[in-house]
């Protein structure tokens, strides 16, 4: 029983060990790829798309209070 259980934890410590080799290609290739600065923001209306400069996201309500789960865009006046 001891022997086998041994055995059993062996393996998972194998399985959760870190590759080296996976993890190097995968950080080479998340810096290779530069993350977009502007915001996105998902509407009912519209989906998820990125929003004009000078806009800002805030959280979207129903008629009646409560969340409704989405963005909603608010721009200044022009």
């Amino acid at each position: 029983m001891r022997v086998a259980s041994l055995a059993f934890a062996g393996t998972i410590l194998l399985g959760t060990a870190p590759f080296d080799d996976a993890s190097a290609q995968w950080r080479k290739r998340a810096k290779e790829q530069p993350r977009s600065q502007t915001p996105i923001a998902c509407t009912a209306g519209g989906g998820c798309a990125p929003i004009a400069p000078g806009c800002r996201i805030e959280t979207g309500f129903t008629p009646d209070g409560m969340l409704s789960g989405y963005d909603s865009v608010v721009c200044p006046l022009r």
